[in-house]
């Protein structure tokens, strides 16, 4: 596995936190995503998501509905 981290901006983070689309899209995947929030800077979050190559994370995220997480 491979461990990666990706920075997101957003608008309304209680939302996406509590949002259950990247369970959804990355668990039938072999993936898990953990959320986290800068608190000195709202709009600022992180996914650390653990991938089984960086070309599955690729192709998942230029799949359909990859974007919208």
């Amino acid at each position: 596995m491979t461990t990666v981290m990706i920075f997101h901006e957003v608008d309304d983070v209680d939302h996406w936190v509590q949002s259950p689309k990247r369970e959804e899209f990355f668990g039938p995947l072999g993936m898990t995503a953990r959320t986290f929030v800068d608190q000195t800077k709202r709009t600022a979050s992180v996914w650390v998501v653990e991938v089984p190559s960086m070309d599955a994370l690729q192709a998942a995220l230029t799949s359909e509905g990859g974007p919208m997480l």
